[in-house]
């Protein structure tokens, strides 16, 4: 009789742990919507929204963003990765003349390298908290400020140090 009872007592322990496994790893999209967001606001990285260019790249954790906003001169988009206090923006601009500027910009390591596609030299500054994140490149047509409003979609990221690193085929000028 007491192996009896014994084997439901361990029946009713097994059955319990697994029931509280079940749930406890239950995937995020069963989760309410307020425990979700509340992930979201922990890993400081917004899903998506409505913000300007130096609120979107001040985010903390590791995260990748792409962004979009039409301006009097044009349709700007692009992508942001940002971990550690590094961050990279590649952008194109497409003016209403109809000609695209794909312009990057690399802040790392206390230094800002900005350079257009097709050309063999880029600027180098200092970052200070006031610089601003896109500075006019040689031979670039910005029409994008730090105040500038951009439409983004962001989402965590599992960092790519390679994307922090300038391109060796281009000339930094530092200014």
């Amino acid at each position: 009789m007491n192996k009896g009872i014994l084997s439901v007592i361990v029946i009713v322990v097994v059955v319990g742990l697994g029931i509280w496994y079940w749930v406890a790893t239950a995937p995020a999209s069963s989760q309410t919507g307020d425990q979700t967001a509340s992930t979201t606001e922990q890993s400081g990285v917004p899903a998506s929204g409505s913000s300007d260019l130096r609120t979107i790249t001040a985010q903390g954790g590791n995260y990748t963003c792409t962004i979009d906003n039409s301006t009097a001169d044009g349709v700007v988009s692009g992508t942001i990765y940002g971990s550690g206090g590094q961050t990279r923006l590649d952008f194109s601009v497409r003016n209403n003349d109809g000609t695209t500027v794909m312009t990057h910009v690399i802040r790392s390591g206390g230094y800002s390298y900005t350079w257009v596609d097709g050309q063999t030299t880029g600027t180098k500054a200092a970052v200070t908290s006031s610089t601003p994140i896109i500075s006019q490149p040689q031979g670039g047509v910005i029409s994008v400020t730090d105040t500038s409003s951009f439409d983004s979609e962001c989402h965590p990221w599992s960092p790519d140090v390679s994307e922090f690193t300038p391109p060796t085929g281009i000339s930094f000028v530092l200014q």
